[in-house]
This record gives structure tokens, C-alpha cells and sequence, in this order.
């Protein structure tokens, strides 16, 4: 979990996958009929655990479980836990309800993710053709906090009005994330009362393409470390808020 003023970085991207990939099928192993088999006596250890996902369904698949596969939208109803497995393609939108659980492990999706009052997201390592919204987040995956990291947003990536139930969320990189985002158009990080840390977003070489905004993040506040925009950084309004290193292309209010 993100903590103020502590910005450290993973060992490596392999510990990093290997211990998500831990983690959850730790977690999901204990939820019991969603495709997994016990193999042996102590839930506790991952590696006891085999599962086969389920391919997404060619049109509109209804998600609660470990899939794979090519279909054309993944919808994420309330109380269900969709794990999207690495390779997965989505051809238009994975939308999540109010109450469900995304776990993205590197997935192309081609048009939206769009989450209202999720419980929990994850997003790591693929593609998002347009927008990557999340609005209202209610809580935290079984697998631990909250991230959207390693993940390519052709457009806007939006994460506003978490609630104070909601876990922390890392926009970046670290603890939770290997690396950041690649951000097309605006990351926006507004209203969430539950903590936000934006990191290591966008590079000098390839910025976030208009503009940073984190913004009226309290009280779990904000921290805001070395994120590039190619146009303006504007942070305000967040209490508590740290940060440093911001670099923006036009004005820059974020920590420097």
C-alpha cells in the first residue's frame, strides 16, 4: 500500500509479476467454484493452486471467474471478480459495475475500461484503445490494493470520486507497479477522498500527451512523484499532498 512520502521501488518487474501472479490465484484459489482446483492441503501457497480459464464468449461475455480469449465486451456485474488473463483481447469495452472486481494482467482492449463503484481494480501491462475510467472506487481487490500500471491509455486515464471506504490507488509506479503509464491525451486524478498516488508517468522522451491534473484529493490525499505532461501539471487542493520531481512542457503547479 502506498504510504506518504515513501516511494519505493520494486526489485525487479519479475519480482513484481511473480508476486501478483502469487497473490491472486492465492486470493481467487480460496473463493472456491470459479474453475480452480485445490492440488494440495494449505491454501496459503499459490503454486498449490491450478486453474483453467474460461475463453470469453465471441460477442458479450458476463465475467466472473479467470478468462482468456478474444471477445468483443466483458461486462463485470456486481459482487463478481473478473481476472483477465495476460494475452486476453477485448475488441470493444470491459465495463465493471458498482460492486464488481476487475484484475487486468495485460489485456488489448480496444475501446473503453469504464468502472462505477467498482470494489476493486487492477489493470496491468496492456492496452487501452480510448479512455480508461474510474469513477466512485469502493474498495480494494482480494489481491491487494488498487493500480493501474505498465498500461498504454490512448486517450484520457480518469480516476475520480473513490470513496472513503475505497482502497489506495497507485497510478504508476511504485509500490504496486513495475513501471508507469503512457498516458495519449489527460491523466486526471480528482474528488477521491480515499488515497491516489501518481508516479512515474509519462517519460521526457514520451510526456503524458496534454495535461496532468490531481486535483481536491482529501482527506486520504495525494502524492505526486515524477510524472512527465506534455502540456501543464496542475495539482491543488489535495491534503495532504507529497511529491517531487514533476516536469511539465507549460505551467507546473505539481511538487518539483
Amino acid at each position: 500500500m502506498a504510504r506518504f512520502g515513501k516511494h519505493v521501488r520494486p526489485t525487479s518487474r519479475a519480482g513484481f509479476a511473480v508476486g501478483l501472479t502469487a497473490a491472486i490465484f492465492g486470493a481467487l484459489a480460496l473463493m472456491g467454484g470459479l474453475g480452480y482446483a485445490s492440488i494440495g492441503r494449505s491454501s496459503a501457497s499459490a503454486a498449490q493452486y491450478e486453474y483453467t480459464p474460461t475463453p470469453l464468449n465471441p460477442g458479450t461475455t458476463t465475467c466472473n471467474g479467470v478468462y482468456n480469449g478474444t471477445g468483443t465486451n466483458v461486462i463485470v456485474p456486481g459482487g463478481a471478480v473478473c481476472t483477465l488473463a495476460a494475452g486476453t483481447t477485448v475488441t470493444h469495452d470491459v465495463n465493471v459495475e458498482s460492486g464488481g472486481t476487475l484484475i487486468d494482467l495485460g489485456v488489448a482492449i480496444g475501446h473503453d475500461i469504464d468502472a462505477n463503484g467498482a470494489d476493486g481494480i487492477q489493470v496491468a501491462g496492456g492496452t487501452v484503445g480510448h479512455d480508461l475510467t474510474i469513477n466512485g472506487l469502493n474498495g480494494s481487490p482480494p489481491t491487494g490494493d488498487n493500480f493501474v500500471c505498465s498500461t498504454t491509455v490512448s486517450h484520457d486515464l480518469v480516476v475520480t470520486n473513490g470513496t472513503a471506504a475505497g482502497g489506495s490507488i497507485d497510478i504508476g509506479d511504485p509500490p504496486d507497479c513495475s513501471t508507469g503509464n503512457n498516458v495519449g491525451h489527460d491523466l486526471n486524478v480528482q474528488g477521491n477522498a480515499n488515497h491516489v498516488d501518481v508516479s512515474e508517468n509519462g517519460t521526457s522522451g514520451t510526456p503524458i500527451g496534454h495535461d496532468l491534473i490531481v486535483k481536491n484529493n482529501h482527506p486520504g490525499g495525494a502524492g505526486v512523484i515524477h510524472n512527465y505532461a506534455g502540456h501543464n501539471a496542475t495539482c491543488a487542493g489535495n491534503l495532504p499532498q507529497t511529491g517531487s520531481a514533476n516536469h511539465a512542457a507549460g505551467t507546473n503547479t505539481c511538487p518539483v
